[in-house]
């Protein structure tokens, strides 16, 4: 199954017993879905694991709680981006730069 994202494929999922399984057609910010609270899935923890890479308190459990919208509020604010606590195209970039 292909997950679509503005007109591009951002990311092939196969389900196998249950679990879904993320295999990246291209790999960069751009091909990478918006995230916010509530979320629940391994982008949200790559997500984490570059805001801990980047020396915020977090921890990285695929779960996106208070903490975690703490962290990418301060990271926003870091990088004078707007602090809207999602993590978007230009949040993304930033993250991975």
């Amino acid at each position: 199954m292909d997950i679509h994202f503005q007109n591009r494929t951002v990311l092939n999922v196969t389900v196998w017993r249950g679990f879904d399984l993320w295999k990246f057609k291209e790999q960069g910010w751009a091909h990478r879905p918006s995230l916010c609270v509530g979320m629940q899935n391994p982008w949200v923890g790559e997500a984490q694991r570059l805001l801990k890479d980047k020396g915020l308190d977090v921890s990285v459990d695929n779960d996106w709680r208070t903490q975690t919208d703490k962290a990418v509020r301060q990271f926003q604010t870091s990088r004078q981006l707007t602090v809207d606590g999602w993590i978007g195209p230009e949040t993304w970039k930033a993250l991975l730069s």
